[in-house]
């Protein structure tokens, strides 16, 4: 039986074999850089804009149980008024 870690180094070594792939990932991740940048320059404080998110999404999952039951509630309502659900 193989671990997943063995199975990753396996799929690792595979991938890097494979040039066409390694050119996507390049490609992918030259695309990201520069979407990045762009983004940085959207905001006056790249630092705090970052903190801020972190924030956000920490209170959300701090309280997931709960926003998905007020989700379901909304969907369900909704679909009931339009007649859908």
């Amino acid at each position: 039986m193989t671990t997943p870690v063995k199975e990753f180094k396996a799929s690792v070594a595979e991938s890097t074999k494979d040039f066409e792939h390694r050119r996507w990932m390049q490609g992918a991740l030259h695309n990201y850089e520069n979407v990045r940048a762009k983004t940085q320059g959207q905001f006056a404080d790249w630092s705090a804009a970052r903190e801020e998110a972190s924030a956000i999404k920490w209170h959300a999952l701090e309280n997931l149980p709960e926003l998905l039951e007020s989700f379901v509630d909304k969907l369900d309502a909704t679909l009931e008024a339009a007649d859908i659900g």
